[in-house]
């Protein structure tokens, strides 16, 4: 059954203006990467098993196989529109965007995704979070616009109280790109000196895996923001 908030709570979020990163937030992209490369080694990886940007990279060189071969396995891989379709939703992720949604909120996506990803992106989400309309979606439309500069300027634009992300590097950039009313939730493992940063709440996941926006929706609630780890 759905869980209803305080009104005092929904006025709370509903006066926030959220940004949330894609992939690795709210797709886990990660999960039908692995399982495609998985099925081409003969391995038994796990997503989590992803390491950094150039995970894929680094887990078939270690199979042996062609630096070259498996840096272009890296983007064939990310940018499959069939294994971005298959992407299941990250634990949590249609909870807080429902949560957003009707308590009013403004909150919109923002990814790095190339261009060319618009079509699968948005049927992705009339598959799983259909309460989010193409408005609230933001894709870089210039290929040749790194996604980490589309994305730090675009929530800027939308100057965000809050930005949700998963990559070190991208946060960073945000960081770079926004004024001190702009903070961000760091869903990783190995944030960095970024965890030292007043402005970052890094949310580190348990035993080696993935965080997840379940605990940013936990801190969102209790309105109680520091260095957390669920």
């Amino acid at each position: 059954m759905p869980v209803e908030h305080s009104p005092e709570t929904k006025e709370f979020l509903r006066g926030l203006t959220i940004t949330l990163d894609m992939d690795g937030v709210l797709a886990w992209s990660a999960v039908s990467v692995i399982n495609k490369f998985n099925r081409m080694y003969n391995t038994k990886y796990f997503a989590w098993d992803i390491k950094g940007w150039d995970g894929i990279t680094k887990l078939a060189e270690g199979l042996g196989e062609d630096p070259q071969i498996a840096f272009e396995l890296e983007t064939f891989l990310w940018y499959d529109p069939e294994l971005l379709l298959a992407a299941p939703p990250m634990p949590g992720a249609r909870a807080l965007t429902r949560l957003l949604h009707e308590s009013g909120a403004g909150f919109s996506i923002i990814t790095s995704r190339k261009p060319n990803a618009g079509d699968i992106t948005f049927e992705w989400f009339r598959r799983w979070m259909p309460w989010i309309n193409h408005e609230q979606i933001f894709i870089r439309r210039d290929e040749n616009m790194s996604g980490e500069v589309f994305k730090a300027q675009t929530v800027a634009a939308r100057e965000a109280n809050f930005h949700v992300d998963d990559s070190p590097r991208h946060a960073q950039f945000v960081l770079d790109y926004t004024q001190a009313n702009t903070n961000i939730f760091l869903l990783s493992n190995n944030p960095g000196e970024l965890q030292y940063n007043p402005r970052v709440f890094a949310i580190k996941g348990f035993n080696a895996k993935f965080a997840n926006v379940s605990a940013v929706q936990k801190l969102l609630l209790s309105k109680t923001f520091s260095v957390a780890q669920y």
